[in-house]
């Protein structure tokens, strides 16, 4: 007879990252594996033979990958909004005439910074939302 019992992996700190199954007496915790649905994400410890959930460190866990889907989501939006600088900085490096140079360049620049005014704020929060983040 196979009964389906349970063997961990654990980090550096002692919480357990993976579980697989055994076929041995020694490792016995498929009753508590059903209360544990997230024992493998890195927040439960075995304690005394228990699975034990420290809490302090769930919730470190869960804002880290928060934070880590909110920079990813930022990062899509300035990637996206990158066309406009692209397409600005096509139009003065086509600019070549020199007597014309400056005034052209300035009407440019005024241009984009009329109809991407809210875009370029956004930018700049976005970015500075990234750093807070990361901590920097």
């Amino acid at each position: 007879m196979i009964i389906n019992k349970y063997r961990f992996e654990y980090n550096d700190d002692g919480y357990i990252i993976g579980f697989y199954s055994v076929d041995s007496d020694e490792y016995d915790y498929e009753g508590q594996m059903a209360n544990f649905p997230f024992a493998t994400r890195g927040w439960t410890k075995l304690v005394d033979g228990q699975l034990v959930d420290d809490l302090t460190k769930r919730t470190e866990i869960l804002q880290k990958e928060a934070d880590e889907q909110e920079i990813s989501e930022l990062q899509t939006k300035l990637n996206e909004t990158d066309y406009i600088f692209a397409k600005e900085l096509e139009e003065i490096t086509a600019l070549s005439n020199p007597i014309t140079f400056v005034t052209d360049l300035i009407k440019i620049l005024v241009s984009y910074a009329k109809e991407y005014k809210e875009v370029i704020a956004n930018r700049k929060t976005w970015r500075e939302r990234i750093k807070e983040l990361k901590g920097e």
